[in-house]
């Protein structure tokens, strides 16, 4: 398949058109404040239109279909969005980081369909309730973002983050859409699913722009490898978030139980829920990349500091007021939100709160170290979260849905204190 990621023009007409981190954080704002009132009118209208079982299987859908792409794409984003903002500050083309970037996705790509292709069977029995269309669309979907991620990394990479935002928009927009009008005609458990499946190419194919690529200044080799090299830490750190954020169904219905399906749509839709921020400010930490790379790349380590030390706190503040939300009116915002049988308690509702606080922290620390090149310390104190993670989860002892909730809060915030520690002993200074 051929999507267009790049179109080349001569001068300098476009450069205009990017924005700085003000700006670009203020589009990417604004544009997933919309992005987040299209996601949760497809999880409230799904969950209207479904049965609670039903609704667990797109939740497992939905887990795993992010949980798959942030893992293995993610990589692909970040690599184009540090390398193409560094390489522009240095006054070198970034063309090879295209070209090597993309074949990569290609390779990942090509081994990703033939895995799932073999293991089809067995997807469709351990994980998609026996339903072979849901693992079809489970593949499609996963196969959609290698492209939707690659041109987010480009246009990221580039500061055209208005653009960024325009794909969000759409994807999510697409998705709700075609959702609710496959629901509208009866076609059931598979109608979000499709919606899910093409979200992701619509975001690809509808929104256009033009990037100037530099053919001028040296053009220092980029290969495969150096691409693998970064994008493996930053595959390994997405593995374990993603298994943090978007694991809970899977572990829930891999727990098993007579009341597993209905479960683990329960926990889905207490995150939807209390992922509020964090789906709005997700992708602008991820998008503070290419501005940290630049100021490592200067030599601004004064700047650096001081913009890490002041996005910290104001992170943590603003994690402190999500958790006291929750507990204070949690119980009622989910009475609102859903029908009478989807209920959680203001303990569980916390928790859950307090994980998403983390999580958010987390991936702006991730952005911190990335930039350093400090990617192998940043999956190190993953890996260790997701230790904590499944060690909390063999001590607690409760039903399904609070053990995983529980656990799953405790790995994350173990990580924020790992990644916390990771960047203080490699500061600038200490580089």
């Amino acid at each position: 398949m051929s999507i267009p990621i790049v179109e080349k023009i001569r001068g300098q007409k476009l450069i205009s058109s990017r924005q700085g981190v003000g700006a670009g954080s203020i589009y990417l704002a604004l544009s997933l404040g919309i992005t987040g009132v299209f996601t949760y009118g497809f999880q409230i209208l799904s969950a209207y239109f479904l049965r609670l079982e039903d609704y667990g299987v797109i939740a497992t859908l939905w887990s795993a279909t992010f949980l798959v792409a942030q893992i293995l794409w993610i990589g692909i984003t970040q690599t184009l969005a540090k390398y193409i903002p560094e390489r522009e500050a240095k006054a070198e083309s970034w063309l090879p980081v295209l070209r090597s970037v993309r074949h990569l996705q290609y390779i990942v790509l090509a081994i990703f369909i033939l895995v799932t292709l073999v293991t089809f069977p067995l997807l469709t029995e351990r994980i998609f309730a026996h339903k072979p269309i849901i693992t079809a669309v489970f593949i499609m979907a996963v196969a959609g973002y290698s492209f939707s991620y690659f041109k987010r990394g480009v246009l990221s990479g580039y500061k055209k983050f208005s653009h960024v935002g325009l794909m969000f928009i759409t994807e999510s927009c697409s998705r709700l859409l075609l959702s609710v009008g496959l629901l509208l005609i009866g076609l059931g458990l598979t109608a979000p699913g499709i919606g899910i499946a093409i979200a992701p190419f619509l975001s690809v194919l509808l929104v256009r722009t033009k990037i100037d690529v530099p053919q001028a200044g040296s053009s220092e080799h980029f290969s495969i490898g150096k691409a693998f090299r970064f994008a493996t830490p930053v595959l390994i750190c997405m593995a374990c978030a993603q298994l943090l954020a978007n694991g809970g169904p899977i572990m829930i219905s891999a727990l098993g139980g007579p009341n597993a399906q209905a479960q683990a749509g329960l926990l889905l839709a207490g995150l939807v829920l209390t992922r509020i921020p964090q789906y709005v400010l997700s992708p602008v930490m991820s998008n503070l990349l290419p501005h940290l790379s630049e100021m490592i790349a200067k030599g601004d380590h004064r700047k650096f500091n001081n913009f890490v030390k002041i996005a910290a706190l104001a992170l943590g503040a603003m994690g402190g007021i999500l958790v006291a939300g929750f507990w204070l009116m949690g119980t009622f915002a989910m009475s609102l939100m859903y029908k009478p049988e989807y209920r959680l308690s203001r303990g569980l509702l916390t928790v859950l709160a307090l994980g998403a606080a983390c999580y958010l922290f987390n991936e702006f620390m991730n952005q911190v170290l990335f930039a350093k090149s400090r990617t192998r310390l940043a999956s190190l104190s993953w890996i260790l979260g997701i230790v904590v993670t499944l060690a909390a989860t063999l001590m607690i002892s409760a039903d399904p849905l609070h053990r995983v909730a529980y656990a799953l809060a405790i790995g994350t915030l173990s990580t924020s204190i790992f990644l916390i520690l990771s960047h203080l002993v490699t500061r600038p200074s200490q580089m």
